[in-house]
């Protein structure tokens, strides 16, 4: 086969026998890409099934020159690491070059997130005193932070995940596992006047363009950009920043971390765990305010 064709070949095999989502294909895709085009250019067209551990090392060296992010060069290594796991399965190679191949050190980050002052702005009001866009992108934060979704799972939305006897959104998450997220009454507010407002389209996708077309990924982090510069002072300012805030102000509140597991659709707790941080923070600062031995009361 030609380097194109296992490429095809094992997109072909995620989608189908994986079920992965297709915007991880999507992603995968690129970054298989990418390895071919450093192949081709600096190692003289060699092909993927005779590449070693060097040569891979030699492309995850070129992409930090690139200054790509370790989260970003994690990814794409995860995702050449799938791909010669394939072919070797297919019997394409004998050895696995990416055998000896490691992940990058990621440094130790807290999870950002918005205070929650600053996300108790918002309120339903009457459709006639906005536009649809502005219906549309008031929808989009209340969904981002009232449920914890991803992006990807935002845009796989269809019109009938929302249960409205139930106020509950049924969300396909990571290799195709659904999971049933409760609605907060703000949230079916919205939902109640924002497909009033979408009407019947030839999709069924729930979040929509201005032209009414299902959305893309830059649209959603557009949206929530300009909503978060208008109300905080966060550094980062993402779809992911939102899904934080809803897992840190759910561990404030006293959520028990293998309740906001299961909302997130994390496969173990110690993806959860990182949010942790955060509520010990917050134990910390009242126990010095309410405990009689305190420094602070003393």
């Amino acid at each position: 086969m030609k380097n194109e064709n296992m490429i095809h070949h094992f997109l072909t095999y995620i989608q189908y026998e994986k079920r992965l989502s297709k915007h991880t294909i999507k992603s995968y895709e690129n970054d298989l890409k990418q390895l071919s085009e450093f192949l081709e250019n600096h190692l003289s067209g060699l092909l993927p099934e005779k590449a070693s551990y060097q040569d891979l090392r030699g492309w995850v060296l070129n992409l930090l020159e690139q200054e790509y992010s370790t989260a970003s060069v994690n990814r794409k290594v995860a995702c050449v690491r799938a791909f010669y796991k394939y072919l070797l399965k297919q019997k394409e190679i004998t050895e696995d070059p990416t055998a000896k191949l490691r992940n990058l050190k990621m440094p130790k980050r807290v999870p950002s997130f918005v205070k929650e002052e600053e996300m108790q702005v918002s309120s339903v009001v009457e459709t006639t005193t906005r536009t649809f866009a502005e219906l549309r992108d008031q929808m989009v934060i209340e969904l981002l932070y009232g449920t914890g979704i991803r992006l990807s799972e935002l845009l796989d939305l269809k019109v009938t995940d929302y249960q409205v006897t139930q106020g509950t959104i049924k969300v396909t998450g990571k290799g195709m596992k659904q999971r049933i997220i409760p609605c907060n009454r703000i949230l079916s507010e919205y939902f109640s006047i924002y497909l009033k407002e979408r009407g019947d389209l030839e999709h069924s996708y729930l979040i929509v363009t201005d032209k009414l077309a299902p959305a893309y990924p830059m649209l959603i982090q557009r949206i929530v950009k300009k909503h978060l510069l208008q109300v905080s002072q966060v550094e980062k300012k993402s779809p992911h920043v939102l899904r934080h805030t809803f897992a840190t102000h759910m561990l404030h509140r006293g959520a028990d971390l293998n309740d906001i597991k299961e909302l997130l659709g994390h496969a173990n707790l110690s993806a959860t765990q990182v949010y942790t941080h955060h509520s010990l923070d917050q134990l910390k600062k009242s126990y010095k305010k309410a405990h009689p031995k305190s420094i602070e009361n003393e």
